[in-house]
């Protein structure tokens, strides 16, 4: 079995929280059937600078690099001296120029490979001389010059930093003995950005697995009436200007709800644009026991371990079933932490650093819990204590909260208060919305390669409304299996399909069948093991 080395920026993680996590996954263990393959990752800092190697099958290893001091560096620098909003895959190449344990582990591996697969340009940092002799292979998820293009050429540094990618992203392009594209439209801007040949070029689709599907497709053939719209994106520029529509679609459409799932939120989280929501997230997820109900920041990893700061206050709602809680909260000073349930209040002192804090007899006392203490005042953000790990007990057994699950915590739009913010979601949950909803939106303005969530959704059996932009490489018929329409148009084309049982039916089932026959990733693997085998 011949050996294949492939390069990310990212992780990837399982299961995957992106769409460029769900690609790096899928396309690596489904090759890992023909080649035995070594996947060299960038990924969170740890207190150690210790690599870690992940083993997802007996054909499929994963290096990852713990990112240095140094990105935290590149990032502040940019973030003062741009207005770009996500450079971390930039930041990442740079710091692999510098990276030891990278250098260490790549010159360890590089030996034993026949391929190496660049997917994406930015760890082309690599010397030529540990390039000699071996085939190079360009997997392109975008075309990351053109995708970078608008938001980078706002400063000198942007230009900079983008000049840097047009390098990267040419020579690398030029050196390989083919590049995948993930679309017929990618194939032709690489010919003419790079000059690139054509049949150089070989087309390889993102995807899905639509197994994972099938009961939620039966449920959502025909519809439920609840005028619910979804939405799911990373933090990601092109995923910010596709809620910045929503918000101009939802103004149109009061009697609609519009949820948006995953990273994207942190954006307007963090920005200010957003109030708390009453509405109740029971009837939209399906939640853990224990609930992060209000006053918590986005999840954020210390040396790979998931923490969420929290407010001064925060409050954290449990059933009446638990009978105790326990939290791991860690205190930047001196202070006293309570919690107060129903009419009791419990106090604790707690030291600056770790603490341990345990809340007994709750059975049968209030879902809520309210936590109060003095807020830390050395930073931006209004801090009381960070929570790293949440256990409770039930029937005298003890369960852990999964703080990677998300915070459930709810937030609207202030300019749109029927725009609902879920934050980041499990798998699990992602079902759950896309069981409660009716139709999903890719009001995509910008961007390049194609969109993963196109394929969740059609594989999920949601009529999907969409621009051109979002549609874009995945060939799609207007009013056959997804409706294609511009951002003005979007409140009447919402309303047509929600009030047209047929033509409801008609897209769910055709979107189906389209990923189905087109876009499996077993499928898009296997063309790629050909094109691996002749090249």
């Amino acid at each position: 079995m011949s050996c294949v080395l492939a390069l990310s920026f990212h992780p990837a993680f399982y299961p995957p929280k992106s769409g460029g996590e769900e690609r790096l996954y899928n396309i690596y263990n489904n090759l890992s059937r023909h080649f035995k393959v070594k996947l060299i990752t960038f990924t969170y800092p740890n207190a150690k600078n210790s690599v870690e190697r992940v083993n997802h099958n007996e054909s499929f290893t994963e290096i990852r690099i713990p990112k240095t001091k140094l990105n935290a560096v590149f990032h502040h620098l940019i973030n003062r001296c741009s207005d770009i909003k996500e450079c971390s895959a930039v930041v990442t190449s740079l710091e692999s120029r510098f990276n030891r344990n990278f250098k260490k582990v790549l010159e360890g591996e590089i030996e034993n490979a026949d391929t190496i697969i660049f997917v994406y340009p930015f760890l082309y940092t690599v010397p030529g001389r540990l390039l000699n002799g071996k085939k190079i292979i360009y997997e392109s998820h975008n075309l990351e010059y053109e995708l970078m293009k608008e938001a980078f050429s706002n400063s000198l540094l942007g230009k900079l930093l983008l000049a840097y990618v047009f390098y990267l992203e040419k020579s690398l392009s030029t050196k390989s003995s083919f590049i995948f594209a993930v679309s017929e439209e990618n194939k032709a801007k690489f010919s003419s950005l790079y000059g690139i040949g054509r049949n150089k070029v070989y087309v390889s689709p993102n995807g899905v697995n639509p197994d994972v599907y099938n009961s939620l497709f039966k449920e959502n053939s025909s519809l439920s009436g609840s005028r619910i719209c979804a939405f799911i994106g990373s933090y990601h520029p092109p995923n910010i200007e596709a809620i910045e529509n929503i918000a101009e679609i939802a103004c149109k459409m009061p009697d609609t709800l519009f949820y948006v799932a995953g990273n994207v939120s942190q954006y307007f989280v963090s920005s200010n644009l957003v109030e708390k929501t009453d509405l109740d997230v029971h009837s939209i997820l399906s939640p853990q026991k224990v609930t992060l109900a209000d006053g918590f920041y986005g999840v954020e990893y210390w040396n790979s371990v998931p923490t969420v700061w929290c407010m001064p206050e925060f409050r954290i709602k449990v059933p009446e079933t638990v009978e105790s809680l326990e939290l791991k909260a860690y205190s930047p000073d001196n202070k006293t932490l309570k919690a107060r349930i129903g009419s009791r209040s419990d106090s604790f002192s707690l030291k600056a650093g770790w603490n341990p804090v345990k809340i007994k007899d709750l059975k049968d006392k209030s879902p809520d819990i309210l936590f109060g203490c003095e807020p830390f005042k050395n930073d931006t953000r209004s801090l009381g204590v960070a929570v790293q790990e949440i256990r409770y007990s039930e029937n005298g057994n003890t369960f852990k909260f999964d703080l990677n699950q998300g915070s459930n915590q709810l937030y609207a739009l202030k300019n749109a208060k029927n725009v609902i913010f879920l934050g980041r979601v499990s798998d699990e949950e992602k079902q759950a919305l896309y069981r409660v909803a009716d139709i999903a939106l890719n009001p995509m303005t910008s961007g390049s390669g194609t969109n993963i969530k196109m394929l969740d959704y059609m594989a999920a059996g949601l009529p999907v409304v969409s621009t051109s932009v979002g549609a874009r490489g995945l060939n799609l018929e207007n009013y056959e299996n997804a409706i294609i329409c511009d951002i003005p148009d979007f409140p009447v084309r919402i309303n047509q399909i929600l009030s047209d049982s047929k033509l409801y039916s008609k897209i769910s089932s055709n979107g189906r069948r389209t990923v189905e026959d087109n876009f499996d990733w077993s499928k898009i693997a296997s063309e790629m093991v050909k094109v691996l085998g002749q090249t």
